[in-house]
């Protein structure tokens, strides 16, 4: 079972967005083109500010389907004690 996460998915665009300005203004020692790093520099930050949030909302959107295997597991281990606290 893989679980993806949609705020990895939003973010992975920008990341490569900013690793190629980064690489860009390396290699080519230009750094007027470092300016245009700020911009999915402060949407990753939000992103990761914002993560559990979202993937929150788009988990409840979209429950995980269990398998066969795993639903027995969890029906199996299931504690008929009640905790007390």
């Amino acid at each position: 079972m893989k679980i993806h996460k949609l705020s990895h998915v939003i973010a992975a665009p920008f990341a490569l967005l900013l690793f190629y300005i980064l690489y860009q203004t390396f290699f080519n020692k230009d750094d007027s083109l470092l300016i245009y790093g700020l911009i999915p520099t402060i949407i990753l930050v939000l992103l990761y500010l914002f993560q559990p949030q979202i993937n929150y909302w788009w988990l409840s959107k979209h429950p995980i389907k269990l398998e066969v295997q795993e639903l027995w597991w969890v029906s199996s281990h299931r504690s008929t004690k009640s905790h007390p606290y």
